[in-house]
């Protein structure tokens, strides 16, 4: 199958197309970018047609899937053209800078029978299922989440500061915090609180902000988000007599080996996962749900963390 894709974002080139070119699912991917001289992205194998605009890239590709990796502001509108165009989609997250756009094209692709489908991908990787396989062996369930992911200031021009281009701490972190109670709870929250935390006044947008999403069964989820502070990027997952802390979680390069930490009972157990290519296996389990015409989920994933997005957004104090 092949593959178009719309941007030459720093994450393409360091994680989408290395995976890309790994996968046997893959024959040709075409690349569509404005900013970039065509003959700086170089020679790779599967290299198919190169573009210089983005709406004739989704006109004349003979790619059955696009994967766009743009400022957040373009995605909707090429969103659109490409489903009306024929072509399944996936997108970096944040998919969409609001709820109302996600449902429409989510509805649009149902309709055209084509997946949509966001790239948050921390999930595929195996210590997320080992974290859940340790709750199901000692009978008893994640019930408290407590989350940071935080980095020092970004480039004064990068887009995240841009309240136009869809920039903000909500938007860019937000689709790791409001997926957490999607993949360890299985449900919506009951209640959403978050405080802004520091707002870039040059640039009008925040810059961090915490909050706390209550559940049913007495669960919760507690979280920090930040562009100002140390890195930190950790999940510890509470149960019954059991801990389980992953470090790092949101973002794991390919080629490491992590261990996480397991309390029960108060005694110590280190767990090692072996290396994995989360977007490696985001990517092939898409591909493999559009060839089983099997991609309903990664709609109701979208517009899972795109309504609890909202509401995060939507209550949001502080930082005026």
């Amino acid at each position: 199958m092949d593959i178009l894709i719309l941007g030459f974002s720093k994450i393409v080139r360091k994680r989408i197309l290395p995976a890309l070119l790994k996968s046997d699912y893959i024959s040709g991917i075409d690349i569509a970018s404005k900013s970039m001289n065509p003959d700086s992205i170089g020679s790779f194998d599967k290299k198919g047609k190169i573009f210089d605009d983005y709406e004739k890239a989704l006109k004349q590709t003979k790619a059955k899937i696009v994967y766009i990796s743009l400022v957040n502001s373009l995605h909707s509108q090429l969103c659109e053209i490409a489903l009306n165009s024929g072509l399944h989609v996936i997108i970096d997250k944040p998919s969409f800078t609001d709820f109302k756009t996600a449902l429409k094209l989510a509805k649009l692709a149902e309709k055209n029978n084509l997946c949509i489908a966001e790239s948050t991908v921390y999930s595929y990787h195996p210590q997320v299922n080992a974290a859940k396989e340790l709750f199901n062996k000692y009978q008893t369930y994640p019930k408290v989440l407590m989350a940071n992911f935080s980095f020092p200031p970004l480039n004064k021009d990068n887009f995240r500061y841009s309240k136009e281009l869809g920039g903000g701490a909500f938007l860019d972190l937000g689709p790791y915090a409001v997926s957490l109670g999607r993949i360890f709870f299985g449900k919506k929250p009951d209640a959403v609180n978050s405080y802004i935390n520091t707002i870039n006044e040059g640039k009008g947008v925040e810059t961090s902000f915490s909050l706390l999403m209550t559940y049913s069964q007495g669960c919760s989820m507690i979280g920090h988000f930040s562009f100002e502070s140390e890195y930190k990027n950790c999940l510890t997952i509470f149960g019954k007599e059991l801990s389980v802390q992953i470090e790092p979680i949101f973002t794991i390069p390919d080629n490491k080996i992590n261990k996480i930490s397991v309390m029960h009972n108060n005694n110590l157990d280190i767990v090692e996962i072996p290396e994995a290519d989360c977007f490696l296996i985001f990517l092939e389990d898409v591909i493999k749900g559009i060839e089983a015409n099997n991609f309903q989920h990664f709609k109701d994933d979208l517009l899972y963390d795109a309504e609890v997005l909202h509401q995060l957004r939507s209550v949001s104090i502080g930082g005026r």
